[in-house]
């Protein structure tokens, strides 16, 4: 046994040495830690995968190098893995790092965006409903608006044919008023130019006749005479009077223009207040016609030619 004993230490002594001047020349290699500080530690990262372990095939030199290699003096040296992973994985300067940011600042700018348009288009939903409900609203109001001027369209035209119904009565009504007005006249007439009396009591009755039987040679009998209208200053009021017969009044108006040829005065008819404007309307007209031979009489509310038949004038003058 003892010199078994004496066999094996020699052998284990040698390869305790060796492995001594192994962790001495290791050693020599390496700065001291008194003169330079230690080496900064890389971390790893994915895209760097980490060398796989070396195999020891001399397990007794794995030992020995185990029981050589010195212990940390201060725990705090061990490096943390929960820690690293966690450095690791708010490490924006890896190329993990940097993904995971973009990957989650896109979704989060994704998620804003969705928020924002849904948001938006909540918005324009309410906008649409609105205005929508508006443009019903507005609809309705336009249709009754429409339907009230169809209303109001209807009644101005039965409102028009009213009117125009109640012109052409009002014009039928006028006409038969100055038809009956022009028949009540039928027999007066009046006597223009004579200068008023001074006296109170002038008898125009007298005067009438005296006038009629001295220029015209007519013994008549004058129903009623007296003077017309306001009085003025510049010209005499008319003698208005009245026959007994329509056939003395015409006697009297065929002669009355060559018998007061030379008097200051002269006799016309007396019209209605129509008549009277329509022969000043086409007086100037009736002029003309008379110098270029044609003669026209007024009589029953229309100038008319020899024959009776009234006379169309083309134009006003």
């Amino acid at each position: 046994m003892s010199t078994q004993t004496r066999k094996v230490l020699p052998r284990k002594v040698k390869q305790d040495r060796k492995c001594d001047s192994g962790v001495e020349n290791r050693g020599a290699t390496l700065p001291s830690p008194k003169n330079s500080t230690p080496p900064p530690r890389r971390r790893a990262s994915a895209a760097q995968p980490a060398s796989p372990p070396r195999v020891n095939h001399h397990p007794e030199t794995t030992s020995t190098a185990a029981a050589a290699a010195p212990v940390p003096s201060d725990t705090h040296d061990m490096p943390d893995m929960s820690r690293d992973l966690h450095d690791k994985r708010d490490d924006v300067t890896s190329p993990e790092g940097i993904a995971r940011y973009f990957h989650e600042a896109t979704e989060k700018f994704e998620r804003m965006i969705k928020k924002a348009v849904d948001s938006l288009i909540e918005n324009i939903k309410q906008v649409e409903t609105h205005l929508g409900q508006a443009i019903e609203f507005e609809s309705r109001r336009v249709t009754e608006v429409e339907n009230r001027n169809l209303q109001l369209e209807k009644r101005m035209g039965e409102l028009e044919k009213e009117v125009s119904t109640l012109r052409s009565e009002v014009e039928r009504h006028n006409s038969a008023i100055n038809k009956s007005e022009r028949f009540s006249r039928r027999n007066n007439i009046r006597i223009v130019g004579i200068p008023e009396s001074t006296n109170a009591d002038e008898d125009c009755t007298a005067l009438v006749e005296n006038i009629t039987k001295e220029k015209f040679g007519l013994d008549i009998k004058v129903e009623r005479a007296h003077r017309d209208g306001k009085a003025s200053k510049d010209r005499p009021r008319h003698i208005l009077f009245k026959t007994l017969s329509y056939r003395e009044k015409v006697d009297i108006m065929k002669n009355q223009r060559l018998k007061l040829a030379k008097e200051a005065y002269f006799m016309t008819d007396d019209l209605t207040a129509d008549d009277l404007a329509e022969k000043r309307k086409w007086s100037t007209a009736v002029q003309e016609l008379y110098k270029n031979g044609v003669k026209l009489r007024f009589f029953a509310g229309k100038w008319r030619n020899r024959t009776g038949v009234p006379h169309i004038f083309l134009s006003s003058s």
